[in-house]
């Protein structure tokens, strides 16, 4: 009769390990087993960012729009925002706006699909504006076919790519590709943690430069910073910012120096940041230590 007992106890045991197990080995979604964002996707149930579409499903191979993706990369950092009526994800998006995430562009068409375009400029003003995350050195990037069609986003794709957050097939980057549930759920994960970030020999290490306001350079140049602008003589012939100098980013690429001043406060700025940011780049690499990047130049 004992044995009889103990061995009741032994299979009841089994059976509840099994169980345990099996559940244990089951995803937090049924349809992202197989999916190879898998562990990003569970990372973000976890923290409570996603929260998947009726009968624990996920579906991460449909399209997500600008919305829901704002509220993903939002969440875990500022919890959950009051949601209004009218628009479920306002203040999602004004928190975004607030911390140049998203413009009035993206809250006009926040109902619409998400692009590769789209995404790489809030995931790189996320990590700059909300993470606190220097960018790196991004050459790399440029031997990406179209890193160059769209002038305001060539940072934002290039840092995204060279840190691994956003991947590519080749040498094309797709800017205008739609973005899947899944997708979106590897970037966002791989921005929390970034040991998730794809394997890359990409990025180099951190520069200097530090960004800043107009504002902020105003005041630095009036109290003696050198404030270069990086523009082509042809650009600067039809304005520029009152005190700055001249020297074309390819000049200072070539080999140029502002001043031999290597402590001196250096502000540059160009058209659309991104000469200013690769110049920059060139004088911290050059041993200039005080190098701020003003970016575009204010209408």
């Amino acid at each position: 009769m004992k044995l009889i007992k103990t061995t009741l106890i032994l299979i009841a045991v089994c059976v509840a390990m099994s169980g345990m197990l099996a559940s244990k080995a089951e995803s937090c979604f049924s349809d992202i087993e197989e999916h190879e964002g898998r562990a990003h996707i569970e990372l973000l149930y976890s923290r409570g960012i996603v929260k998947g579409r009726g009968d624990m499903l996920f579906q991460p191979d449909d399209t997500i729009t600008v919305a829901e993706f704002t509220v993903m990369l939002l969440r875990d950092r500022f919890g959950e925002i009051a949601s209004f009526e009218d628009e479920w994800y306002r203040g999602y998006m004004d928190k975004a706006i607030e911390y140049n995430i998203c413009d009035d562009y993206d809250r006009e068409n926040a109902a619409k699909p998400l692009n590769r375009q789209i995404a790489a400029k809030m995931l790189h003003s996320v990590l700059v504006n909300i993470y606190c995350e220097e960018d790196v050195e991004w050459s790399a990037a440029e031997n990406l076919k179209d890193l160059y069609s769209c002038h305001t986003c060539v940072m934002h794709i290039a840092q995204v790519y060279v840190k691994g957050i956003m991947d590519c097939e080749g040498d094309v980057f797709n800017l205008d590709k739609v973005v899947t549930r899944g997708e979106a759920a590897m970037y966002t994960a791989r921005i929390i943690d970034p040991s998730l970030r794809a394997e890359s020999d990409k990025a180099t290490e951190k520069t200097c430069v530090k960004k800043i306001s107009y504002e902020q350079a105003k005041a630095m140049s009036e109290a003696g910073a050198l404030l270069i602008d990086v523009r082509s003589h042809e650009e600067r012939n039809e304005g520029f910012l009152e005190g700055s100098i001249s020297l074309p980013a390819d000049e200072i690429i070539s080999g140029c120096v502002p001043c031999d001043d290597k402590e001196r406060v250096i502000i540059v700025y160009c058209a659309s940041g991104t000469r200013s940011r690769k110049a920059c780049a060139v004088l911290s690499e050059k041993g200039y230590t005080n190098v701020y990047d003003l970016g575009a130049m204010p209408e």
